[in-house]
């Protein structure tokens, strides 16, 4: 999830931004002072991209039920809508919440889809696939009645599902959602190099009229006039900003659910029009706006600009669809279908001062800034800082660009109060011939040059607290020779990682203090998939009273054996053996029923908790632990909690 944009844009700035809609004229609603850092162009000699894994079977299940949305100006309208059916939970359960629009759907070209549908409305209704194999259902099923679809998807593209029963009324009243389909290609629209994207975002386009939603059955479709125009189910300033690093190409996925077509544009730069309902254009075509005609869908790739450092681009519905509610309301304008794609900013070397860092440790080193303060050069036997005061969380993240023509004993990056460079250790090793730092095989350059490699290390799954300085390592005393470059730094907080348990998504957090001291956690496959590389102990906060009839039900995998790989419930922040199933590792500890991995594949497990232990519990703990070699790896995936008759 993203951050809401909170910015307030003032009258005038509004003026301004309906006068340059009109004239088709760039504009960049926020600048910086100091000269931005470009981005440079990509290696001439790229890695190669990697194929995808081969086609699996993806099942989903699917209630269609009513629930309400909110307006900006807190406006409540019903709405009937998709949602996640979670295991062993009834779609009738007040647990299970219809979103608006419905779920995301992703698959990869070759994938089998089973998409089992529940109706829990007051009419028949049905799920249609525009542009899939699957044959339209256009009688439905029955109240309180189950449906399974199943189809393999053939190509790729940005596809919707609908309603196929009485779609005019269903679709406007909420039941419709995004189809993603890859292409086996990572990082391509389609079969194609100029398809090429580096970040995406679903755009689902839609509008409300409240009349027909507070009366679906007796509403005349004549009198649909729309009150709210909505990008993902939000109108402005509630949706959900962009995110993008200048240069970037974003790929901008439309889909226009509604009744009117939507002319989208984007203020500061222009969109390359490449694909319209899952077909490629034959020559794609840059534009400043392009229309989405209503029940299609366009993919536009958007190139960020090189000169936005840290700034925003509008974009928004070119036919001024920017406004909630009559004019009487609240939160009128601005609104509507309106957000932002914000540019995060890059270290820009010029502006700070480098100093030595690390006492005698910074003993002959060249440091050169170039690239207009893009780059950090060092040569030779060095260490380096910046003042950069940051408080490092947990979800703290650097991202950056590294590159070496010659390997010297120590290349590293990371954070420091002081000038002590070896208690503790937060420098994170990204070369070298000596081993010293944190290190993991995601940041090991391992000698790519001439080749540029781009780092994303999550600082805050290592360490936390308040820092004082950014430092640079070159370290090479015996021939002071080694060379490390460092440029498009970027420091930023991302979203928590969010896990699913019983399909609801739940934060990731550190579980038995010093205990976690540094693994690589990623959550995958739309968050039903927790993968923990390292030596680390996490958590989510999962209150539950386990009684005698729980079960604990998930997936494990493991390709590197650490000491203790295990899950559990617990009511503290303390590790407990007596509520921790071990699952697999070379030494003993927790419950050992289950001890029984065998070290290949995927294996399910199906945990009667309650025969263990029962109680109420705050938290559902996942283990890895390999203090010696912090290589070990555990992958827990589909994890239900629930109540066995």
């Amino acid at each position: 999830m993203r951050t809401k944009i909170t910015t307030i844009l003032s009258s005038g700035l509004i003026l301004l931004l309906l006068m340059l809609a009109l004239g088709n004229t760039p504009w960049q609603p926020h600048t910086i002072s100091a000269a931005p850092a470009p981005l440079q162009p990509s290696p001439s000699q790229p890695t190669p991209l990697t194929p995808m894994a081969a086609p699996t079977t993806i099942n989903i299940e699917l209630c269609a039920k009513a629930g309400n949305t909110t307006m900006p100006d807190n406006t409540t309208i019903p709405i009937w809508g998709y949602a996640l059916k979670p295991a062993n939970t009834p779609c009738s359960d007040n647990s299970v919440t219809a979103s608006l629009p419905g779920p995301v759907i992703e698959a990869t070209t070759g994938d089998t889809l089973n998409i089992t549908l529940y109706n829990e409305l007051p009419e028949a209704t049905s799920l249609l696939f525009p542009g899939q194999d699957e044959p339209p259902d256009m009688t439905g099923i029955a109240p309180g009645s189950t449906k399974t679809y199943s189809f393999t998807v053939t190509r790729p593209g940005t596809f919707l599902y609908e309603s196929g029963v009485n779609s005019a009324i269903q679709v406007a009243m909420g039941l419709y959602g995004a189809l993603i389909v890859h292409d086996t290609t990572p990082g391509q629209a389609y079969a194609s190099p100029e398809t090429a994207y580096d970040t995406e975002a679903v755009l689902l386009l839609s509008e409300i009229d409240p009349n027909l939603n507070a009366d679906p059955a007796n509403f005349n479709l004549l009198d649909y006039k729309p009150l709210y125009w909505l990008i993902n189910g939000k109108a402005y300033p509630d949706t959900d900003p962009i995110d993008a690093d200048p240069g970037e190409r974003v790929l901008l996925r439309y889909l226009n659910a509604g009744f009117t077509n939507d002319t989208m544009m984007i203020l500061g730069t222009h969109q390359k029009h490449i694909a319209s309902d899952g077909y490629p254009l034959n020559f794609p075509v840059d534009m400043v706006a392009h229309t989405i005609p209503a029940g299609q869908t366009a993919d536009l790739i958007a190139t960020m600009p090189h000169n936005l450092d840290g700034g925003q681009l509008a974009l928004y519905n070119r036919q001024l669809h920017i406004t909630n509610g009559d004019a009487t309301s609240t939160a009128h304008f601005p609104g509507g279908m309106m957000t932002f794609i914000n540019i995060a900013p890059f270290v820009n070397f010029n502006n700070y001062t480098l100093a030595s860092y690390g006492g005698t440790q910074d003993a002959a080193a060249t440091a050169t800034i170039e690239d207009n303060g893009a780059t950090l050069h060092l040569v030779g036997n060095g260490w380096k800082k910046i003042p950069f005061p940051y408080t490092v969380t947990p979800n703290t993240v650097i991202e950056f660009d590294f590159m070496s023509s010659v390997q010297g004993e120590i290349h590293g990056i990371g954070f420091d109060n002081d000038d002590v460079i070896n208690n503790p250790i937060q420098i994170f090793q990204v070369y070298g011939t000596q081993g010293w730092g944190i290190q993991n095989a995601s940041f090991n350059y391992a000698g790519s040059a001439p080749n540029w490699v781009r780092f994303s290390i999550p600082v805050g799954q290592f360490y936390t607290g308040t820092m004082t300085d950014l430092v640079f390592v070159m370290d090479d005393d015996a021939a002071a020779a080694g060379e490390s470059l460092f440029r498009n730094i970027k420091v930023y907080e991302a979203p928590p990682l969010m896990v699913n348990v019983n399909g609801t998504p739940y934060a990731v957090m550190s579980y038995g203090g010093s205990q976690d001291v540094g693994a690589l956690v990623s959550v995958e496959n739309g968050g039903d998939t927790l993968r923990i590389t390292g030596n680390g102990w996490k958590k989510v906060a999962f209150a539950y009273t386990v009684t005698p009839n729980t079960v604990l039900e998930f997936d494990f995998e493991s390709n590197v054996e650490g000491e203790i790989h295990g899950i559990g419930f617990d009511t503290d922040d303390n590790i407990s053996s007596n509520l921790t199933f071990q699952l697999y590792g070379t030494q003993t500890w927790g419950l050992q029923a289950f001890h029984t991995y065998t070290g290949s594949g995927v294996q399910h497990f199906v945990v009667p908790v309650g025969n263990y232990y029962t109680g109420s519990m705050l938290y559902l703990t996942f283990t890895n632990d390999d203090d010696a070699a912090a290589a070990g790896e555990s992958v827990f995936s589909n994890i239900q909690v629930y109540e066995q008759p």
